[in-house]
């Protein structure tokens, strides 16, 4: 008999807590203090593009992107090639094997994209996630060794 009094009165306790909180309508205003997200990501410093003697097809290093954060989705929303080192960048289409002899002329193709204009398409990459930018390209024939650089690689990189 004692359990059922004792259980009777937890009831009545709380119908009547319930019906004080309906009597009062009462807002109380929430302050939400985000500390500010910091791009971390890591992108090499350079990728290698080679050219075989007696060939005008580069083989191109990928560039492996990295989002180092917890949160956040980076965003890579451009990317350009700008050429550089007296390197003249010229169309994929182009006949390569028609070039002057140490001309100094090369292409660059990301994603079936020729590297003439920007590469506007967006990429994403999830916190601590990676992803992989491969390129292709071609270059003229020489007659010596060449260890230069052709482009500059720029991205445009933000928060989704």
């Amino acid at each position: 008999m004692n359990k059922n009094i004792i259980l009777l009165t937890s009831v009545l306790m709380l119908s009547g807590v319930s019906v004080h909180a309906n009597e009062q309508d009462k807002s109380v205003p929430v302050n939400l203090y985000v500390e500010a997200t910091v791009l971390d990501y890591t992108v090499p410093e350079s990728i290698s593009m080679y050219v075989k003697a007696n060939s005008n097809e580069a083989d191109i290093d990928d560039m492996k992107i990295t989002n180092n954060s917890k949160v956040g989705v980076i965003q890579i929303k451009n990317i350009s090639a700008l050429a550089i080192n007296d390197y003249t960048k010229v169309e994929d289409i182009s006949d390569f094997s028609k070039l002057p002899m140490n001309s100094k002329k090369a292409s660059l193709v990301f994603r079936n994209h020729d590297m003439m204009t920007d590469y506007k398409e967006v990429i994403e990459v999830d916190p601590e996630c990676d992803e992989t930018l491969s390129f292709t390209g071609h270059s003229n024939a020489t007659t010596e060794i060449v260890a230069d650089q052709p482009f500059e690689i720029i991205m445009t990189v933000g928060f989704k």
